[in-house]
């Protein structure tokens, strides 16, 4: 606060900022007198009365009480309160004095703006969000200048960015976390397909929209254009760009020469921080952390979260490959994945909620404790029956009911045991679905030869067997996750394994292929035929024509 600032050079201030209209402001000041009986009103009062009333707004009031008048408008809009500074642009909430519409501005500083570098970047940062029209990509609403002052219009989002809200609530649960990363690929993908690299992902530039529902891309000011004719960067010899947290091993060599697949790795370093609460290496100097991005490996998810589901862990894993070729070829592989790992979960989740309503209705509830990763209650057969789970063959006759007549003395039908599950690759042996409960030793029901499986179902090795494993992954497609062998790996700890061959993709690859290859020759033979005897119809047709007109 100004030392030599009073009640009255205060209100002299607010008249010369033309903040506020001079009727809103008389009457404003008529109802502070009445509150003080006509007394004399002091500077703090004055402020916090205006402040009260909403006419101006805390970051006014705080350039107000420094002596400042000027810096309230840029162009139509009438700014409110500073966003957030760094260290190329300073971001305000600002509404439109004609519309009453909210948006960001993004201003570049004068120190800034007399640097041929940031200038250039800081307008080919608006023409590339410009370009791209995107539900999770804020958009760009203008870009212009008033004087030495460069700014840029956006769309504002309302809400917290994603490094805000995991440091303030902690890692977030693993559906959430997903979703946020499909929305996020979705972004990159169709940022991607008009040529641009944005090159500074991170979760401070993800912003989540209040309701946490949408996820808003934000900041383009490192991105590349790759169809450009020369990079900014290479022109002002800027070899290392990004942020350290989660820059890609090859975009710390060079900036200039990365492509796609280090916007993936920073995406994996994002998604990482939103499940663990921390980058992947939170210590260390700068040069340290750049450093273990090249070198080393971040502790896994399974170690810092015991019930982190293996394709989460795995997907993740797959996205901070140090090697660009060893990560996802492209975004539409990333989101075809992601897809698939959000329908594995929720379809697990949705089996996992509806065997804990049915156990608890047939024995003594069980409590969980808050964040674990359910298990199956196993129950006795003396007092409850086998419940089976997920997809049944449509063979299988029905369970026996659990609730039984008092003092009924039957034993469980065979029809309610759990069906044995075929391996894949070994013909003839079947093992029980490890999550079972199992038989109770007086039963005298005699073991039924399974009913043949279905192909889908034996094509996915549900339990644990080596050589299924290793065929698994002999045939694994490189640009998707192998649910198959991460099933085998699972190590019993899911509770509806036939999930997994809901969403797996369990056709080999080479039969498939074949197929279509005859498909395509015969569409191929029948276009020729068609040609062909259009053709030969069309020279009878010039032919006979000939004849008659001569």
């Amino acid at each position: 606060m100004s030392e030599k600032l009073t009640a009255k050079s205060y209100l002299e201030l607010v008249k010369k900022a033309q903040i506020v209209p001079p009727d809103q402001l008389s009457q404003s000041l008529k109802r502070l007198s009445q509150a003080h009986a006509g007394g004399s009103v002091s500077l703090q009062a004055l402020a916090d009365h205006l402040l009260s009333e909403g006419l101006v707004t805390k970051w006014q009031n705080e350039q107000l009480l420094q002596g400042r008048h000027k810096g309230f408008f840029l162009g139509q809009y009438r700014l409110l309160r500073l966003l957030g500074s760094g260290g190329m642009s300073a971001v305000y909430l600002a509404q439109h004095m004609i519309a009453n519409n909210l948006r960001a501005i993004k201003v570049l500083p004068k120190s800034r703006a007399a640097d041929k570098s940031y200038l250039e970047r800081f307008y080919l940062e608006g023409r590339a969000a410009a370009s791209l029209k995107h539900p999770n990509i804020a958009q760009i609403a203008d870009l212009a200048s008033t004087g030495d002052l460069h700014y840029m219009v956006i769309e504002f989002v309302e809400g917290t960015d994603l490094d805000q809200m995991v440091k303030e609530k902690g890692p977030l649960d693993y559906l959430t976390a997903l979703e946020y990363l499909r929305q996020a690929t979705d972004a990159l993908r169709h940022a991607h397909s008009r040529n641009i690299i944005h090159r500074d992902i991170k979760p401070a530039n993800l912003m989540v929209s209040n309701d946490q529902k949408t996820i808003k891309l934000l900041d383009l000011g490192l991105a590349l254009m790759r169809d450009a004719e020369s990079s900014l960067t290479i022109q002002h010899n800027e070899r290392v760009m990004g942020t350290a947290d989660y820059l890609s091993p090859e975009q710390a060599i060079d900036s200039h020469k990365v492509d796609h697949r280090a916007d993936i790795y920073s995406l994996g370093c994002t998604f990482y921080f939103m499940l663990a609460g921390h980058p992947p290496f939170p210590e260390g100097s700068i040069a340290q952390r750049i450093a273990k991005h090249q070198s080393a490996d971040p502790v896994e998810l399974t170690t810092l979260r015991e019930d982190c589901p293996l394709p989460v862990a795995r997907l993740c894993q797959r996205m901070m490959q140090k090697k660009p070729e060893d990560r996802f070829a492209d975004c539409q592989k990333l989101y075809d994945s992601v897809q698939k790992v959000i329908t594995l979960l929720t379809l697990d989740q949705k089996a996992k909620i509806e065997t804990t309503e049915k156990t608890s209705s047939t024995s003594t509830p069980t409590t969980m404790a808050a964040g674990a990763s359910p298990k199956i209650q196993s129950t006795s057969p003396a007092n409850s029956a086998t419940i089976a789970k997920g997809p049944q063959p449509k063979n299988a006759a029905p369970s026996k009911p659990a609730n039984l007549p008092s003092g009924a003395n039957a034993s469980p039908s065979p029809s309610a045991k759990p069906s044995p599950v075929p391996v894949a690759g070994t013909p003839g042996k079947v093992l029980q679905d490890p999550a079972s409960p199992t038989t109770s030793g007086n039963s005298s029901s005699s073991q039924k030869p399974p009913a043949a499986a279905s192909p889908v179902s034996a094509a996915v090795p549900l339990a644990f067997d080596g050589d299924a494993v290793a065929a698994s992954k002999k045939r694994a497609d490189p640009e998707f996750l192998d649910f198959e062998a991460l099933a085998s790996l699972d190590q019993g700890s899911r509770t509806d394994l036939s999930a997994l061959a809901a969403v797996a993709s369990t056709t080999p690859v080479a039969p498939r292929l074949r197929e279509d290859r005859k498909s395509n020759i015969k569409f191929v033979l029948l276009i020729a035929g068609i040609v062909i005897a259009m053709f030969s119809a069309l020279i009878v047709a010039l032919y006979f024509l000939n004849r008659f007109l001569t």
